[in-house]
């Protein structure tokens, strides 16, 4: 299982848990976000979970919106 979440510092915009599909690829509009409105640092968390639940790996992308740069990593 796959949990993908988007931040802007504590508040969550959204994010679910997906099915790992076979190919490793989530197919565009798969999965639905609060879109962000205000400029600021954005961070992606994905969290790969095991059948019964346990987190496996968990991985952190920040990106400035509106400009798409690369923000350091968050923990």
């Amino acid at each position: 299982m796959l949990l993908l979440t988007l931040t802007q510092g504590v508040r969550e915009m959204g994010g679910q848990e997906l099915p790992i599909p076979e190919d490793g690829v989530l197919p565009a509009g798969t999965f639905r976000t609060f879109a962000p409105c205000k400029p600021g640092v954005y961070q992606w968390t994905a969290q790969v979970k095991s059948a019964a639940g346990e987190v496996l790996s968990e991985a952190h992308k920040a990106r400035f919106y509106p400009t798409d740069e690369l923000a350091q990593d968050r923990p």
